[in-house]
């Protein structure tokens, strides 16, 4: 029992003695240097250079942060670059369509003004067609004299609605508007003419000698039918309206 007592006795006098002995430092690492050394054959003037691993490092440090910073303004300048060549090229696209659409506006204008024009010309071309209309019309209604030359009326021969004329020679009997040859028949006072105009009005010639026109010939307002041969030839004219006798001379005092 003695002996272990003391044996602990002696191991915590140790261990207080060690307590106050100076603490040995860690060896630090030294950074390793090197020597390079040029010799030249020529001479006996020999250079050395002298470096170290944490200069190199700091070297390649140094090297790689200026190859980043040249990078990125090597990659600010080129995208500077593409964003105002961007920019520019919309810009034109956006110049061409305003371009564009000043041209189609003015093609727009002028469509619009001819289309107007074309309306105020067809406009004018309607009432000129309904004035040929009109006048067209007036082409088929009888409304002239039956004659050219020198003839009088009969006062003797009286047939109801209708007038009879002394003629001489070279007189031409004329039609009153525009229609069809409808019939040519003949009788004990030579021939008789029937016109039709197509509006419900037609007309009747008794004439002596033979007619210029026949049957389903066309025959506008006043186209010669007959020249009278002899002096003191007579024909006979009425007008009918629906088929019923009308009186001529109302047609010749309204034209």
């Amino acid at each position: 029992m003695e002996n272990k007592e003391e044996l602990k006795e002696t191991v915590s006098k140790e261990e207080n003695a060690a307590d106050f002995l100076p603490k040995k430092e860690k060896p630090r690492l030294k950074m390793s240097r090197y020597t390079v050394m040029l010799v030249p054959d020529s001479t006996d003037d020999a250079k050395q250079y002298e470096f170290s691993i944490d200069k190199i490092a700091r070297y390649v440090v140094l090297a790689l942060a200026a190859v980043v910073i040249i990078a990125c303004i090597i990659i600010s300048f080129a995208y500077k670059n593409y964003k105002l060549m961007n920019d520019s090229s919309l810009q034109s696209v956006i110049d061409n369509m305003e371009v564009d659409n000043t041209s189609l506006q003015k093609k727009n204008d002028e469509l619009t003004e001819i289309v107007k024009l074309n309306e105020d010309t067809i406009s004018e071309l309607k009432d000129k067609v309904s004035e040929l209309e009109i006048q067209t019309a007036g082409l088929y209604i009888p409304s002239i004299i039956p004659y050219k030359g020198h003839a009088l009326p009969i006062s003797d021969i009286i047939i109801e609605n209708t007038i009879s004329y002394s003629c001489l020679e070279g007189v031409a009997i004329v039609a009153t508007a525009n229609g069809t040859v409808e019939d040519i028949t003949e009788n004990m006072y030579g021939y008789t003419l029937t016109i039709d105009h197509k509006n419900g009005y037609k007309t009747e010639y008794t004439v002596e000698e033979k007619l210029k026109v026949e049957k389903g010939d066309d025959v506008v307002r006043g186209e010669v039918l007959l020249y009278v041969s002899e002096d003191d030839e007579i024909f006979s004219y009425s007008v009918l309206l629906d088929n019923e006798r009308q009186d001529p001379k109302q047609f010749f005092e309204t034209n």
